[in-house]
């Protein structure tokens, strides 16, 4: 494609060849006010680029519509141990995509692979409706558990395409489309068998890769990694329809390139590389948020969130034991926890434009310790109480599972900010240079840890009382809430050299 517009490297006459290529208002600020409008485009280009975390999100919870159907089938019944590999091949296949998403993000660029990624998700659906012997789901679900280690590059293309005044709510859209993910698979597979279900996701996927060749390249790999100014310039006069902004955006990514170019060049021999590298990986900016997130993404997966999704037909089975509620069905309860999810993973985006992931992941977990408590404590009251007392609570509240209410409270707490926000975090504590590969990582350690909880929790599930289980989430909510308030800092409103210098510091 041709250019009007020829930009060179930056050098001392840089500034005004580049005045002449790209036309600028008068008296352009340097950090102009930028609005809605100015953002039309990259709300739309966010949501095409998390398109593909509804398969990460049904992926999840199709165990839970997968597994009890499973048992009581004739031609693929399996028992608790299958059951439990079928959940957690989706967590230990993850890492292996995340471990490589970094290199292939870098090498062909954060569209391209975003679109790529779409085809083993539809080969993986595909697989599960012809599927007639077990493998064949097994295979299905490494498949889209290595496949969702990728997806890690649509967090990074947004974090690139976004304004800093919009990123914070624009990356909280991950979560909005993985709970969207959710809630579509819940809802499907309450109506209509598991193959059927997963024709329905296949045709998703398949509308998502058509919509994505309309995505623009993020600048930053084109300037970054392939040292393209004129293609840089282009991508962000697409995403920017103001020039003002687009030449304020244009220059604090120069600044990003020129710091770059100062730590590799005359790098030339492979000892004076491979200490550049460690360099880079022993900065405060990379090692500090890096060990960070690693606890984050343990605080997640001890407080429980992602095992209620796996396991929520289980989980809402053994309240139902312990109660005299028998008006909900399994099923029903799934599409409600995914309706709240969905709805509070919106709420999240909204308010993220005007309140700091500090401040939300600090509600988010005093919310979840406070319902994990008050679920466990009414088990406690209703279990121990002496019969008459307890046949006048039945009697009061015979339709009403309160301890299923409690749960859909903790959920919305915990989609609010824990289930969600460590992710999107990844696009905004990491510098622009590591954020491929140590993102990646960090990705593989996330799943890694999950695939433990996912395969230890049945066993847990049968070895305790629910409300013990509950209390133990109460507690471990609130040290992750002590860590957050002493170590993460706030995002809001920083741009990345900002918060570069922040760890720096």
């Amino acid at each position: 494609m041709g250019t009007d517009f020829d930009i060179q490297p930056p050098n001392e006459d840089f500034h005004s060849e580049m005045d002449e290529s790209l036309p600028i208002e008068p008296d352009v600020e340097d950090n102009p006010v930028v609005t809605v409008k100015d953002c039309i485009k990259q709300i739309v280009i966010s949501c095409v680029a998390f398109s593909i975390v509804i398969q990460v999100g049904a992926n999840m919870s199709f165990s839970a519509i997968l597994v009890p159907q499973l048992s009581e089938d004739d031609d693929l019944h399996i028992n608790k141990s299958e059951a439990s590999w079928i959940a957690s091949l989706i967590a230990i296949a993850l890492p292996l995509g995340s471990l490589t998403v970094g290199i292939l993000m870098d090498t062909i660029g954060r569209k391209l692979l975003t679109i790529l990624i779409t085809i083993p998700y539809i080969i993986s659906w595909i697989l599960q409706i012809f599927a007639t012997e077990l493998w064949h789901i097994y295979l299905a679900r490494i498949i889209a558990g290595y496949t969702g280690g990728l997806t890690t590059v649509a967090i990074v293309y947004v974090s690139e395409v976004s304004h800093p005044s919009f990123r914070q709510a624009l990356l909280s859209l991950n979560s909005v489309f993985v709970s969207l993910g959710v809630l579509v698979c819940y809802f499907f597979g309450t109506m209509i068998k598991w193959k059927l279900t997963a024709v329905v996701m296949c045709f998703i996927a398949i509308v998502t890769i058509i919509t994505m060749f309309f995505m623009p390249e993020s600048p930053y790999w084109y300037l970054i990694f392939k040292n393209d100014y004129n293609r840089a310039l282009r991508s962000f006069r697409w995403i920017y329809k103001s020039n003002s902004i687009c030449h304020s955006q244009y220059q604090h990514l120069l600044s990003i390139k020129a710091k770059k170019m100062n730590v590799t060049t005359a790098k030339t021999t492979i000892s004076e590389y491979i200490r550049s590298i460690i360099q880079i990986y022993t900065e405060k900016s990379v090692y500090k948020p890096t060990f960070i997130l690693m606890l984050l993404f343990i605080a997640q997966q001890i407080t429980g969130g992602y095992v209620i999704i796996f396991y929520a037909t289980d989980i809402f089975r053994k309240l139902n034991r312990q109660h005299s509620n028998k008006e909900m069905s399994d099923f029903a309860s799934l599409v409600m926890l995914g309706i709240i999810r969905f709805l509070t993973s919106v709420v999240s985006a909204l308010i993220s434009k005007n309140f700091g992931r500090r401040t939300i992941m600090i509600l988010s977990g005093v919310g979840m310790a406070i319902f994990s408590f008050f679920a466990a404590a009414y088990i406690s009251f209703t279990l121990f109480q002496d019969e008459k007392t307890s046949d006048a609570l039945i009697k009061n509240y015979e339709t009403i599972n309160i301890a299923f209410i409690f749960m859909l409270g903790y959920v919305a707490f915990g989609s609010l900010g824990f289930l969600v926000i460590p992710w999107a975090l990844i696009g905004e504590l990491l510098p622009v240079k590591v954020r491929g590969v140590v993102g990646g990582c960090l990705i593989s350690f996330a799943y890694l840890v999950m695939f433990l909880f996912l395969k230890l929790f049945p066993s847990i599930l049968d070895s305790f009382e629910m409300q013990s289980i509950l209390y133990a989430l109460s507690v471990l909510n609130l040290f992750s809430v002590m860590f957050v308030y002493y170590y993460l800092p706030e995002t809001l409103g920083r741009n990345f050299s900002e918060i570069e210098e922040y760890f720096e510091k």
